[in-house]
């Protein structure tokens, strides 16, 4: 549908392998989420957030791995990203890479965009929904926010941990799972989703940085931000941003 905000499929593959890995029923489980396999078989394709979101949240109660988001997290390689993944890759710094995605990252979902902002001491990257309801869907939220962890953990080849990381969403149960696999502490029940790094972390430099490579990827993503514009009218691109700085 359009106007509907998407995310890659990459999310949804890694579930499906693993729900066949464990034996479960998957064509059900797929179509429960509203899904089938051929849209999700498409590498490049991306479907509806709450698709992704609804499959993530039924794959973690039928394997009964209350987790479930933060696990499958662990097995996405930031080379699976496409373009941006290699953005990543060819920067110079962690710094670099992170400002490199707070632009490109509309390139795999339209979802929710970054923004990057630095204190003294700190360096905070907070995720801002294209619609407020996004921050409600945990497993969706914990696992992109593992993937993101890990993505610059391996651009870096590094196991620099967060600071701290912090969800909009509710969580009553053992947080010791989060904080084992995030590396830092994690609370739950804030105003946004946000991970915070320590700002000298940001010049940590990234071995495979490639200035002149750097341009392939990234001419790349500019044509997709491109495409998608003329695709949009300019008048809904004006309001979706309006109403995502309106967000708390």
């Amino acid at each position: 549908m359009p106007g509907t905000p998407r995310v890659q499929t990459i999310g949804a593959r890694i579930v499906v392998r693993e729900l066949r890995r464990q034996v479960l029923d998957v064509e059900r489980i797929v179509t429960e989420a509203g899904l089938d396999m051929r849209e999700i078989n498409l590498e490049e394709d991306r479907i509806p957030f709450l698709k992704h979101a609804a499959l993530l949240e039924i794959a973690a109660h039928e394997t009964g791995d209350d987790y479930f988001g933060l696990h499958i997290a662990k097995q996405v390689d930031p080379r699976d990203l496409g373009a941006l993944g290699y953005i990543g890759l060819s920067s110079q710094t962690l710094g670099d890479a992170l400002r490199n995605l707070e632009r490109y990252l509309a390139t795999i979902t339209e979802s929710f965009r970054i923004e990057l902002s630095l204190d003294d001491d700190f360096a905070h990257v907070t995720f801002k929904p294209t619609h407020s309801s996004f921050l409600r869907h945990r497993q969706a939220n914990e696992f992109g926010g593992c993937v993101f962890v890990k993505a610059y953990q391996f651009f870096t080849k590094s196991e620099i941990a967060p600071a701290g990381v912090r969800y909009e969403h509710r969580y009553d149960g053992d947080a010791q799972e989060h904080i084992k696999i995030l590396g830092c502490p994690v609370t739950f029940g804030q105003n946004r989703n946000q991970v915070i790094l320590n700002r000298r972390d940001m010049a940590t430099p990234i071995e495979t940085a490639d200035y002149r490579l750097l341009r392939i990827p990234s001419d790349h993503c500019e044509q997709i931000l491109k495409k998608r514009a003329r695709n949009q009218p300019e008048h809904l691109i004006k309001l979706e941003r309006h109403i995502v700085d309106l967000l708390p």
